[in-house]
């Protein structure tokens, strides 16, 4: 955080300026006299008082002022324990690890600095500590690609080391340098282009992504070629090349390209009124599968819609509230902007968490199912005709759709028996279907009929071997292919 680096900042320049004060006391010169006495043979008691005070000279000599034993003391404790830290066998709480470790540190550079003997002082040290800022600055993004792209392929983690050390030393031995030498106009101008840099890649942030984006991965869309937004007649070597698309960007694709503004996939937005040929309001509000499934909404009800709005936010559910530190704001929102809005129609399109969790005994007397209708009242009560709720679903957790298509670019054998199958769905779906018999206005959304084939889930289709769900869980095109006859059917019998 911010914060964390500005104390760590701050510890840094006050063992600077103590340093000093250390290194001043320890050589502050001692003033004494030293009687330089001629030898006067002869010479009577009286003349030798009289010159007694011109022949008193003034005399400056540097010493240690401060003793070292305590200083080589706290040097080595202070190092002892850092590396005993480093590689205890047990969990520290990182925020009492950061400040220990940080103090300790600014104890071992202080005392270090009068400790002749000190093991920090060593040249191969020193020189690392010299390329340091570099290594943190280079090692980071390359770590990213290789875990990203070559997970368990150990020895690519090491190239990456050291392409990362080769790295810093060369940029701390060619542009540290040069920096290091240059006077305060030249820095100036220096910082002055580097964030003029900045605000440019900012604004041309999306041309710079798609950019990279073509060099990266043009050559799959040439050999994707186009396909039909039905999918059909799709070859093994399109279909893995989809997946692998849809993997990557599935954030990306969450974003709504028709509901302004639309930065983010989360937030408030209006969708283009052009398609809009109806009388009522509509409103979309849940979690990530609101902007996921959104546009099917778009397609289906623009004939019975004048206006229509979108609320999503990150994990939280919309009826219950899942954790309160995280999700109490954000369920308070969620009925803020559908009530500002006193919507015709809602559609609540969200995955659950808590709905999800074991049922206690009856589901009327069920905790988590009165919540949910306490809240379900409220909604029922702000809106004027139909709130389609979006039924429980189930996507396996432990094949994501990037190494689905994996195995399939390796030619392994893929079968639906190696998902595994989470029934705590059905939890959700069971209170869901007691909540709608609870609310005259409700309809459930049943994607279980599509997505969900006996006791075995379906995860991709057996013919294209496309598959239903993201690495994040969410619907792809494909499977909102399959469901978007259901919001039409939804549509086909609204009045």
């Amino acid at each position: 955080s911010v914060f964390c680096r500005v104390w760590q900042f701050l510890i840094g320049s006050a063992v600077y300026f103590l340093s000093v004060e250390l290194i001043e006391l320890d050589t502050k010169t001692i003033k004494y006299t030293e009687l330089l006495l001629e030898e006067q043979g002869d010479s009577d008691e009286e003349e030798k008082e009289e010159n007694d005070e011109d022949d008193e000279v003034i005399f400056s000599k540097p010493r240690r002022n401060l003793s070292r034993s305590p200083l080589y003391i706290l040097l080595w404790t202070s190092l002892l324990f850092l590396i005993f830290l480093s590689f205890a066998p047990w969990a520290i709480p990182a925020s009492a690890l950061r400040i220990t470790c940080t103090f300790l540190s600014a104890m071992i550079i202080l005392t270090g600095t009068l400790c002749d003997t000190n093991p920090m002082k060593n040249r191969v040290l020193v020189y690392i500590g010299d390329i340091s800022y570099s290594l943190y600055l280079v090692h980071w993004p390359i770590y990213v690609y290789v875990k990203h792209y070559y997970e368990n392929q150990f020895p690519v983690y090491i190239i990456g080391i050291l392409v990362s050390i080769i790295l810093a030393i060369i940029i701390s031995e060619t542009f540290e340098k040069w920096y290091l030498k240059l006077g305060k106009q030249e820095t100036l101008f220096m910082i002055l282009i580097c964030y003029i840099s900045i605000v440019l890649i900012v604004f041309k942030r999306n041309e710079i992504s798609s950019f990279v984006d073509n060099v990266k991965y043009g050559h799959e869309e040439n050999l994707m070629g186009k396909v039909h937004s039905s999918y059909e007649n799709i070859t093994l070597k399109q279909a893995i090349l989809l997946n692998k698309k849809w993997a990557r960007e599935e954030y990306k694709n969450l974003v709504i390209p028709n509901c302004y503004p639309n930065k983010t996939e989360h937030g408030f937005c209006e969708f283009d009124k052009g398609n809009l040929t109806g009388d009522m309001t509509v409103f979309i509000v849940g979690n990530s599968l609101t902007p996921n499934l959104g546009s099917l909404v778009y397609k289906t009800f623009n004939n019975h819609a004048k206006v229509m709005y979108k609320y999503s936010n990150s994990y939280c559910e919309i009826l219950t509230v899942a954790s309160e530190k995280r999700c109490r704001k954000a369920h308070d929102t969620y009925e803020e902007e559908v009530f500002k809005k006193l919507p015709d129609v809602l559609f609540m399109l969200d995955r659950q968490d808590k709905l999800r969790r074991p049922i206690k005994g009856p589901v009327e007397k069920d905790e988590i199912f009165r919540e949910a209708l306490a809240t379900l009242r409220k909604y029922e009560s702000n809106v004027k005709k139909k709130i389609y709720m979006l039924e429980s679903y189930t996507p396996s957790t432990n094949l994501p759709l990037s190494k689905f298509a994996q195995m399939l670019e390796e030619g392994k054998k893929v079968k639906q028996s190696l998902y595994k199958l989470d029934l705590s769905y059905l939890n959700a779906l069971q209170r869901q279907e007691e909540l709608v018999k609870k609310c005259s206005k409700c309809e459930l959304i049943r994607i279980s009929d599509i997505l969900f084939n006996g006791n075995q889930t379906k995860n991709y289709d057996e013919e294209t071997k496309l598959g239903y769900y993201y690495d994040g869980l969410h619907i792809t095109p494909f499977a909102m292919n399959l469901i978007l006859p259901l919001f039409q059917k939804a549509s086909d019998n609204f009045s």
